[in-house]
């Protein structure tokens, strides 16, 4: 038998299956995500780095 994973696997794989259920859904109904510089400039701005 296997060991038990540990928690963060377990999070991390579920948090990964999430965002491509969420991707998928997105591009299923015509929608682009947002790219991945866009989630950076967004995160900056809320951080206060950008103005």
């Amino acid at each position: 038998m296997r060991k038990r994973e540990p928690a963060k696997v377990v999070i991390g794989h579920i948090v990964i299956m999430a965002l491509s259920l969420a991707i998928g859904l997105l591009l299923a109904i015509g929608k682009r995500p947002i790219s991945p510089s866009q989630w950076i400039e967004r995160m900056l701005k809320i951080t206060g780095v950008l103005k």
